[in-house]
């Protein structure tokens, strides 16, 4: 299957300070570059309370976020085999790997880690299926997945998973069911959700189509269509229930603004916030303490695409309890909630394993406890976590507040 190139046209237009109002739960965020360059196709993770933008079309530095101080931080120049666009990135115990990616045209297949601490980049082994871009990454648990998208010849629905513990790559048994570039993907309750995208031959046919995907049995199970117009490159965030998904463009001529919300307890979308971006193609995002950032982007108008290094949060719906919804014997129960330093385990439950993620899907803490107890959360950052409880096979998760 041949694809039309990737590389639009694409001009940068200095703007002033864009004079948008916020709608409902958006407020602004501070800009990267004081609002007066633009920038596509950027990467973003979030690692301990901060997030993390860099490259994309125009950038070549890495910037950090503080949202206490709301200020950017230049971490310094990226290596050049960095400087790439349309990467794939995920987060595995406090590091982050960008995968592929592409300059003007030259898809590439390196894999890189960032380690925050010492503001280091290592080579970790090439993505074994070749060159790739436009396709999607989330992390769930101790792994990182990688699929769809592009080698720059053929539309692509392949699933790979990385082990950083070995640095090694292996291909899923089953095939996301749907080809599509640019793609977008949530991890909501510890499984990912792949949907929309351009799809074959030119991408300018986009779909609504939603896969959700469990590690567990490397299994795809189709669910509820996206109920909005089909698009491509739609920006997404999520908690550990409740997945966003807005903007994007279709035909590389319709720009859209609208955003819905996905409850995956209940398979059912809602319509939720229009969006304040400015451009609402080729967005950066990351999620802090159930907060998502959305930013960066490009407009397609007729005489190309512009954009603009705004920033704005959204507050997102916290999470339920889905301890009920779970078919399982298990009777327990964690309190305080929220808690500040220790969270106890009481009820019928014994020999049973423990797990804490985060809201984005990421394990943090994992303990074999034989009966009842307490487990120490001190070393969390404040936000929002889930709880699993393994007993026997039979789990149950509740979610609780770090403060």
């Amino acid at each position: 299957m041949k694809t039309k190139s990737l590389i639009e046209g694409f001009s940068i237009v200095a703007l002033s300070l864009l004079s948008m109002h916020a709608t409902a739960q958006w407020s602004g965020a501070k800009s990267i570059r004081g609002a007066k360059y633009g920038n596509q196709g950027a990467f973003a993770f979030t690692i301990n309370g901060k997030g993390y933008v860099g490259a994309g079309v125009t950038d070549t530095v890495l910037h950090e976020y503080d949202p206490i101080s709301n200020t950017w931080t230049n971490k310094g120049a990226l290596p050049q085999a960095i400087r790439l666009m349309f990467t794939m990135s995920f987060v595995i115990d406090d590091k982050a790997y960008l995968v592929g990616g592409d300059s003007m045209g030259d898809f590439r297949q390196e894999v890189f880690m960032y380690e925050p601490v010492t503001n280091t980049w290592t080579k970790r082994h090439d993505f074994p299926s070749g060159d790739r871009d436009a396709g999607f990454a989330f992390s769930i648990g101790d792994y990182g997945y990688v699929g769809g998208g592009t080698d720059g010849v053929y539309y692509l629905n392949d699933l790979w998973k990385y082990d950083p513990t070995g640095d090694s790559w292996t291909k899923e048994p089953n095939d996301v069911p749907v080809s599509a570039l640019f793609p977008s993907c949530f991890v909501a309750n510890n499984k990912a959700y792949v949907l929309l995208g351009g799809a074959y031959p030119s991408a300018t046919d986009s779909i609504v189509s939603m896969w959700q995907f469990d590690p567990a049995g490397s299994t795809w199970t189709e669910r509820a269509d996206f109920p909005g117009s089909p698009r491509e490159d739609a920006f997404t965030f999520s908690n550990s229930q409740y997945g966003y998904v807005g903007g994007g463009e279709q035909n590389f001529t319709t720009n859209y603004y609208d955003m819905w919300r996905y409850d995956a307890n209940a398979d059912k979308w809602s319509a939720s916030d229009a969006i304040p971006l400015y451009g609402p193609r080729g967005n950066s995002t990351f999620i802090i303490n159930n907060t998502a950032y959305v930013g960066l982007g490009v407009k397609i108008t007729p005489a190309g695409s512009i954009g603009i290094d705004t920033f704005y949060k959204y507050t997102m719906t916290a999470p339920t309890s889905v301890a009920s919804l779970n078919k399982t014997s298990i009777k327990w129960m964690l309190y305080p909630n929220p808690a500040t330093d220790k969270i106890s385990i009481a009820g019928k439950v014994n020999d049973f394993i423990i797990s804490i993620y985060d809201e984005t899907g990421h394990r943090v803490k994992q303990n074999h406890m034989v009966n009842a107890g307490q487990i120490s959360i001190e070393d969390l950052t404040p936000g929002m976590y889930s709880l699993e409880v393994n007993a026997g096979g039979e789990i149950s998760s509740e979610h609780f507040i770090k403060k």
